[in-house]
């Protein structure tokens, strides 16, 4: 595989795949910003740690779910109007 001029193997492709850079983009920042928070004030109740994030993830699952119905109810102008 090449990326420019550099060949890359396969294992250090696999290696920038598995980056916990990704995490943020599944969960969102500011989750992971109030997790942070909350286990700083409370370290021994790590369930409610566990469930607001799996709460995230639902909510983000809903709506990438529903981002095809979302695309053709808003249209071009709607679509422009919510990522500002």
């Amino acid at each position: 595989m090449y990326a420019g001029n550099t060949i890359w193997s396969a294992a250090v492709l696999l290696f920038l795949l598995m980056d916990p850079i990704a995490i943020p983009m599944i969960a969102g920042p500011s989750v992971l910003s109030m997790l942070i928070l909350m286990t700083q004030g409370s370290p021994a109740n790590p369930f409610s740690l566990v469930l607001s994030l799996v709460i995230a993830w639902i909510m983000s699952f809903i709506i990438l779910l529903v981002a095809p119905v979302l695309i053709k109810v808003l249209k071009q102008r709607g679509l422009i109007a919510l990522e500002r």
